[in-house]
Protein backbone atom coordinates (compact mmCIF):
# COMPACT_ATOMS: atom_id res chain seq x y z
CA UNK A 1 0.00 0.00 0.00
CA UNK A 2 1.26 3.48 -0.83
CA UNK A 3 0.84 6.29 1.66
CA UNK A 4 1.24 9.88 0.52
CA UNK A 5 2.12 12.62 2.98
CA UNK A 6 0.14 15.63 1.84
CA UNK A 7 1.55 18.73 3.47
CA UNK A 8 1.28 22.07 1.66
CA UNK A 9 0.30 20.35 -1.60
CA UNK A 10 -2.00 22.18 -4.00
CA UNK A 11 -5.31 20.36 -4.36
CA UNK A 12 -6.75 19.81 -7.83
CA UNK A 13 -3.23 20.04 -9.21
CA UNK A 14 -1.16 17.65 -11.32
CA UNK A 15 2.09 16.03 -10.16
CA UNK A 16 4.49 13.68 -11.90
CA UNK A 17 5.30 10.36 -10.26
CA UNK A 18 8.10 7.91 -11.07
CA UNK A 19 5.58 5.57 -12.70
CA UNK A 20 5.87 4.54 -16.34
CA UNK A 21 4.39 2.15 -18.86
CA UNK A 22 6.67 -0.90 -18.69
CA UNK A 23 5.35 -3.21 -21.43
CA UNK A 24 2.39 -5.39 -22.35
CA UNK A 25 -0.07 -3.02 -20.70
CA UNK A 26 1.76 -3.16 -17.37
CA UNK A 27 2.66 -0.07 -15.36
CA UNK A 28 5.18 0.33 -12.57
CA UNK A 29 7.68 2.47 -10.72
CA UNK A 30 11.16 3.34 -11.96
CA UNK A 31 13.44 2.49 -9.06
CA UNK A 32 16.65 4.47 -8.40
CA UNK A 33 18.77 1.62 -9.81
CA UNK A 34 16.73 1.67 -13.04
CA UNK A 35 14.87 -1.56 -12.39
CA UNK A 36 11.05 -1.68 -12.60
CA UNK A 37 8.69 -2.43 -9.69
CA UNK A 38 4.98 -3.14 -10.27
CA UNK A 39 2.31 -0.93 -8.77
CA UNK A 40 0.57 -2.18 -5.65
CA UNK A 41 -2.80 -3.79 -6.48
CA UNK A 42 -4.69 -1.16 -4.47
CA UNK A 43 -3.22 1.81 -6.33
CA UNK A 44 -6.11 3.56 -8.08
CA UNK A 45 -6.33 4.86 -11.62
CA UNK A 46 -8.97 7.50 -12.32
CA UNK A 47 -12.04 6.51 -14.36
CA UNK A 48 -11.18 5.34 -17.89
CA UNK A 49 -7.45 5.45 -17.13
CA UNK A 50 -4.94 4.57 -18.45
CA UNK A 51 -6.29 5.49 -21.88
CA UNK A 52 -3.26 6.51 -24.02
CA UNK A 53 -5.48 9.24 -25.46
CA UNK A 54 -2.71 10.97 -27.43
CA UNK A 55 -1.00 7.73 -28.49
CA UNK A 56 2.13 8.60 -26.51
CA UNK A 57 1.08 8.54 -22.86
CA UNK A 58 3.72 6.47 -21.11
CA UNK A 59 4.28 8.43 -17.88
CA UNK A 60 2.12 8.43 -14.74
CA UNK A 61 0.68 11.63 -13.28
CA UNK A 62 -1.29 11.92 -10.06
CA UNK A 63 -3.99 14.39 -9.22
CA UNK A 64 -5.04 15.22 -5.68
CA UNK A 65 -8.77 15.90 -5.72
CA UNK A 66 -10.54 18.16 -3.23
CA UNK A 67 -13.49 15.81 -2.91
CA UNK A 68 -13.67 12.31 -1.47
CA UNK A 69 -12.01 10.65 -4.47
CA UNK A 70 -8.57 11.57 -3.08
CA UNK A 71 -5.52 10.75 -5.21
CA UNK A 72 -6.02 9.22 -8.66
CA UNK A 73 -3.53 8.31 -11.41
CA UNK A 74 -3.60 9.22 -15.10
CA UNK A 75 -1.36 8.28 -18.00
CA UNK A 76 0.12 11.36 -19.69
CA UNK A 77 2.60 12.28 -22.39
CA UNK A 78 6.00 12.58 -20.70
CA UNK A 79 6.61 15.97 -22.34
CA UNK A 80 3.83 17.62 -20.28
CA UNK A 81 5.06 20.07 -17.69
CA UNK A 82 4.00 19.18 -14.14
CA UNK A 83 5.61 19.47 -10.70
CA UNK A 84 7.42 16.33 -9.56
CA UNK A 85 6.24 14.45 -6.48
CA UNK A 86 9.37 12.91 -5.01
CA UNK A 87 9.95 10.33 -2.32
CA UNK A 88 12.47 11.29 0.32
CA UNK A 89 13.90 9.43 3.28
CA UNK A 90 12.60 10.56 6.65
Amino acid sequence: MFIFLLVNWTLNFNYWTGGVHLCDGKWGWCLPDGSPAPFAPDLEWDSNQPDNKTGNETCVQMKIYRNATGIKLHDKNCSNKFIFACQVSA
